[in-house]
């Protein structure tokens, strides 16, 4: 259940939820923190984040916003039978807000803290194991599709604080960005992708596969973009994943809803080109944006398909939990959600 905001467990201190626009169609920062839940990794055998957030989103009054995240972990009260390693650093499962105000963010420039130490993680042979045991379990038919990451950490000088610094401004120029302070934990995300929205009852997703560099070099960038829309391989991976998230809508949307406007439409960003796919359909009556949420959770686009076997397969590959990393940073508003 949600908690009143002086309830001595995990505050949001200071209560702090920066969004990017794509969220609210301009940088926001919300205040007026009325009431909070947190949920650990040990605690989602008893409580369930998802039904929390459906209260929170049944609940909502006009002027408040919900706004927080979903650990990749919590896909355990999705599918019990998952067996996941808990989140690094002891980050929670899940924790969102209730906020009653919404401003404008002006973003100021600071200075990038010192690193004392960095950690890049798995180097280009043991990155290189990784990629053929995924394709031994495609070509055993296990899966179609894993998508297998490494976590890099660093650490910074006494008295950094990552999360007023220039990456969590850098950060917040993506459509997606978002910077969430937690007092002893953050989570600073620089995501382009949308998992879903909801606005006039109508759902979307855009997930997206297939990346390449942009170039200084006119025709260099034209030859980066023809490329990646001509590939096989990424454009089989996009496909594949729309058709993992069309599938997913189907459980929550109207009977004949599900369109796909756009599968491997090229959108170019400052650095990067990318492939992304747009699937739609109109939420059934009865149902909230926490339904559709828990019914497509975790996105496809960072798992691989089929979903639950790709899951169990990045579990035994990478070794350890995500956190926040590919799971969901969220607004829920009156009438609309992101």
């Amino acid at each position: 259940m949600l908690a009143p905001s002086s309830a001595k467990m995990r505050p949001l201190k200071p209560p702090r939820v920066d969004l990017a626009a794509g969220f609210a169609g301009k940088a926001v920062t919300l205040n007026g923190l009325t009431a909070s839940f947190f949920c650990s990794y040990a605690d989602l055998s008893s409580r369930d984040p998802f039904a929390a957030l459906k209260q929170a989103e049944e609940g909502l009054q006009p002027g408040q916003r919900i706004a927080g995240f979903l650990s990749y972990e919590a896909a355990l009260s999705v599918e019990p039978s998952l067996d996941l390693p808990p989140p690094p650093l002891d980050v929670p499962a899940a924790g969102f807000g209730i906020f009653d105000t919404a401003e404008s963010l002006d973003l100021p420039c600071s200075a990038r803290p010192p690193v004392a130490s960095l950690n890049e993680g798995l180097g280009a042979d043991e990155y290189a194991a990784q990629a053929e045991n995924v394709r031994q379990r495609i070509r055993a038919g296990d899966v179609f599709q894993v998508n297998v990451s490494h976590r890099q950490s660093a650490t910074f000088g006494e008295g950094a604080r990552l999360l007023d610094s220039l990456p969590a401004e850098a950060a917040l120029a993506a459509r997606y960005g978002a910077r969430i302070d937690l007092g002893d934990v953050g989570v600073i995300s620089a995501s382009p992708e949308l998992f879903l929205s909801l606005e006039n009852n109508q759902l979307a997703a855009e997930p997206i596969k297939g990346t390449r560099p942009r170039s200084s070099d006119p025709e260099r960038d034209r030859r980066h973009l023809e490329d990646l829309q001509s590939d096989p391989k990424d454009r089989a991976e996009n496909i594949m994943i729309a058709d993992l998230m069309r599938n997913d809508l189907a459980k929550v949307c109207a009977d004949g809803s599900i369109q796909e406007p756009v599968i491997c439409g090229a959108r170019s960003l400052p650095a990067v080109h990318h492939l992304y796919s747009r699937i739609e359909g109109q939420l059934r009556e009865g149902l909230c944006f926490t339904d559709a949420l828990q019914a497509s959770f975790p996105c496809g686009s960072v798992t691989g398909a089929p979903k639950w076997a790709a899951m169990k397969a990045i579990s035994e590959i990478e070794g350890e939990g995500r956190g926040p990393y590919c799971g969901s940073i969220f607004l829920i508003e009156p009438g609309r959600a992101v």
